[in-house]
């Protein structure tokens, strides 16, 4: 019965506020970026792209619910499941900011799992694990020792993701379904975050120049 399925107002409010708050995430590691915080905002800008990928993940329900119709109790709430888990919102983060442009090496560390091991490392003192096994021998991991670059690199790449795809919002080459969601994603918010970090890979810059002239 369609009355045990999740509402679709709620799908859609969810994926509006995972956006804010993936966008406050963002903002926050800067912030930290900026109190030489290093591992902490490693780690949040990290947060930062998966809540933004599950904002991807929910959209992406709402809008083949409202064009395909509903699935099944079953299958809803496996999509659903998605939500709570890193490696999918990761990959989604990854497929959805790549666009038309060939995947990018940290694109690819999203999919492979490589930045979940990152993220952890950027939080926890430990020894390395490899499909959960611990090396026992191996070198000991210290979140104290992510550098500054390190750090600067981890939150540039998610904001030239951001910067390039709300772009492609605003050139209508890029399209997000919710109206709330086309809300946000405006020049505005190019504009913001481009003023409050500074830093563009040239690659990016390109991409960006590309885009201006559609």
């Amino acid at each position: 019965m369609k009355s045990n399925l999740i509402n679709l107002k709620k799908i859609e409010k969810m994926a509006y506020l995972a956006l804010k708050n993936g966008l406050r995430l963002h903002n926050d590691s800067i912030l930290l970026f900026k109190n030489k915080c290093y591992p902490s905002a490693y780690f949040l800008s990290i947060l930062a792209l998966e809540e933004i990928g599950k904002f991807f993940l929910l959209e992406d329900f709402w809008w083949h619910s409202k064009i395909d119709g509903r699935m099944d109790k079953k299958t809803e709430e496996e999509f659903i499941k998605l939500i709570y888990m890193h490696r999918p919102k990761q990959s989604s983060f990854a497929n959805n900011t790549d666009g038309l442009f060939p995947m990018s090496i940290f694109s690819k560390s999203l999919f492979n799992g490589d930045i979940e091991i990152k993220k952890q490392n950027a939080v926890y003192v430990g020894l390395p694990r490899n499909k959960r096994k611990i090396n026992i021998k191996g070198k000991i991991n210290s979140p104290i020792n992510i550098s500054k670059s390190k750090s600067s690199n981890q939150i540039t790449n998610v904001n030239d993701k951001l910067i390039l795809f709300i772009l492609g919002v605003v050139k209508t080459v890029y399209c997000v379904e919710t109206e709330c969601a086309e809300k946000i994603l405006n020049k505005n918010l190019y504009k913001q975050l481009r003023k409050k970090w500074l830093i563009t890979k040239t690659i990016t810059k390109r991409k960006l120049q590309k885009l201006e002239q559609v």
